[in-house]
């Protein structure tokens, strides 16, 4: 989950009552690390640590902020997002009752497109936004590494792509795999990717 029907609740009436955007940072494991304030329009995230990982990895924290105007997402915060590394930039927007209306979304894409390197969900109301938020991310930094893998691979040598089609065990083919890498490798082949299939018969 994203974030509670009763924290968004919150965060929309102390928005309303002071009349200023309100956010957190909020961490995977649903801990929030940083809260901020900003004013009727903007909100300025805090400097956070420089990625160990480079380009390849996510911040590993999400923005939830506050939206006083019913204003979507806006490209403040999509540029937040992108360059920061975000896991997810989230808008609550705030009726005049200090109560959640839509909520506003979106997260990064391993490709760009239309030379944006980010997708903006569909909005939602609380009720309705349910994502599975860590399968999500985990999908998210598999391909991102997959990707900076490749990036990484220079232009020259032999390259590989290991493929085990087996009728037994997944751990039985993942050792017989983690031996032919090693064979390749020293053999000075660079392997881009391992795939297991397992089958009732071949």
């Amino acid at each position: 989950m994203v974030i509670t029907p009763d924290l968004a609740r919150y965060m929309c009436r102390v928005s309303r009552d002071i009349r200023r955007q309100v956010g957190i940072l909020v961490d995977r494991k649903g801990e929030i690390e940083y809260v901020m304030v900003g004013d009727h329009k903007h909100m300025v995230i805090p400097d956070l640590e420089p990625d160990q990982d480079g380009l390849s990895r996510l911040k590993g924290l999400r923005c939830i902020h506050t939206h006083i105007h019913g204003e979507p997402l806006t490209q403040d915060d999509l540029m937040d997002l992108s360059l920061l590394r975000l896991d997810m930039m989230v808008a609550l927007e705030v009726t005049s009752h200090g109560l959640p209306k839509n909520i506003y979304s979106a997260h990064l894409l391993p490709r760009g497109r239309n030379g944006n390197n980010w997708i903006i969900l569909e909005p939602k109301s609380v009720a309705e936004f349910k994502v599975d938020f860590l399968s999500l991310i985990e999908a998210l930094e598999e391909e991102l590494s997959r990707e900076q893998r490749i990036r990484e691979i220079r232009s020259e040598g032999d390259r590989a792509i290991l493929v085990s089609v087996t009728t037994g065990s997944i751990a039985q083919a993942k050792r017989s795999l983690d031996e032919l890498e090693e064979l390749a490798r020293s053999a000075g082949i660079t392997v881009l990717e391992r795939i297991i299939q397992r089958r009732k018969q071949i």
